[in-house]
């Protein structure tokens, strides 16, 4: 059975198209409201065949939509430069009156701005974006409050907002912290190498958390089935929580889940990390539109660009020519180098989207 979004000139609001400028998504509850009276449903079996069937129709079609995509983000060196503020510049969060260098203010406007486009593409992208962290209530809400106060605003609960989940505020998931921080930063390590029991608790914490969040997420409407989730962090922690999690799912038959988990390197330079957050915000539509799911490890990569390549199934990735430093191999190249490979990356995401949108247009 093929279920038919709302047609041109209906008056309702269905698929937003893609658009040169910018990516957008169409309206769950109008979409649902549309599909869930169209005629082409069968009047036997009433409200469960119906529900059946939208069910189906979107774990194949609209899996990319913003209503059945749920993002999780790392807080400490995936969003927020914990590393280069904590450990190597040796700030303490508490202090409220200790003076930033100039020269480090300068760095912080443009992460400022990187990080609050990159969490603003991925509302735009997903109903529920998650900030899920092993630190202690309210780690999150000191570090915005000290180094981007005016980002206070981006979280929350709530249409647009980044909700921020404390992992060992679930039950049954004791907290990892390290005592020198005043007890509510994520204990980490100096070492690539984890202790094997810190890594199964914080692994745990996430696991628990994120099952949460995905069960209450992909509760909208009647047997709504799992269909694409994505977890980026700097640990190992959030990938293979998500691992677990879509493992130990057991959904019907007709569901089709693609999970999409991305490690990128631990404790990132400022400007590494804002060239990281610069590049991601651009990837993130790809990364949605891919149908199909993702395990990737960037920590071990020598070339990050073409093992995105390989696994987005995206060669055109390659002619981008994007900065490696943003994934700390090299060095930050000149602004005037960065911005020509930002606009060249915007492209080449805006031409795969745009044939990956068209592909499904065909299936629908």
């Amino acid at each position: 059975m093929v279920i038919p979004g709302p047609q041109p000139g209906s008056g309702t609001t269905g698929r937003c198209h893609f658009e040169v400028d910018g990516f957008c998504s169409g309206s769950s509850q109008d979409f649902a409201s549309t599909t869930a009276s169209s005629s082409e449903f069968p009047e036997e079996g009433g409200l469960q065949e119906r529900d059946r069937q939208f069910s189906l129709a979107t774990s194949g079609g609209y899996y990319d939509e913003a209503w059945q995509t749920l993002i999780f983000f790392d807080w400490d060196d995936t969003l927020f430069p914990t590393s280069e503020l904590f450990d190597i510049r040796q700030f303490d969060w508490k202090d409220k009156s200790c003076e930033i260098p100039a020269d480090l203010e300068e760095e912080l406007k443009v992460w400022r701005v990187a990080v609050s486009d990159y969490l603003h593409k991925a509302t735009s992208l997903s109903r529920n974006v998650v900030v899920l962290t092993n630190s202690k209530r309210p780690w999150v809400n000191h570090c915005v409050e000290r180094f981007f106060p005016e980002a206070a605003c981006l979280f929350g609960e709530g249409s647009g907002l980044v909700k921020v989940v404390y992992a060992d505020e679930v039950p049954e998931c004791a907290s990892i912290t390290r005592s020198r921080s005043g007890g509510i930063r994520c204990v980490r390590s100096s070492t690539d190498r984890m202790e094997e029991d810190v890594r199964m608790k914080c692994t745990r914490a996430k696991r628990t958390a994120m099952r949460r969040e995905c069960e209450g997420f992909y509760s909208q409407y009647p047997n709504q089935t799992w269909k694409n989730i994505l977890s980026i962090g700097d640990m190992p922690y959030e990938h293979d929580a998500l691992q677990d999690v879509t493992f130990m799912r057991q959904g019907p038959s007709r569901e089709r889940l693609r999970s999409k988990a991305f490690i990128v390197p631990s404790a990132p330079k400022l400007k590494e990390l804002t060239l990281r957050l610069q590049f991601s915000r651009l990837m993130l539509p790809a990364y949605v539109h891919f149908d199909g799911s993702i395990d990737v490890d960037l920590t071990s990569s020598e070339d990050p660009i073409y093992t995105l390549s390989q696994a987005l199934e995206f060669p055109e990735l390659l002619g981008v020519n994007f900065p490696l430093a943003a994934w700390g191999l090299k060095e930050t190249p000149s602004e005037a180098f960065v911005e020509e490979a930002l606009k060249r990356l915007t492209v080449a995401v805006q031409e795969y989207v745009a044939n990956s949108m068209l592909g499904q247009e065909f299936v629908r």
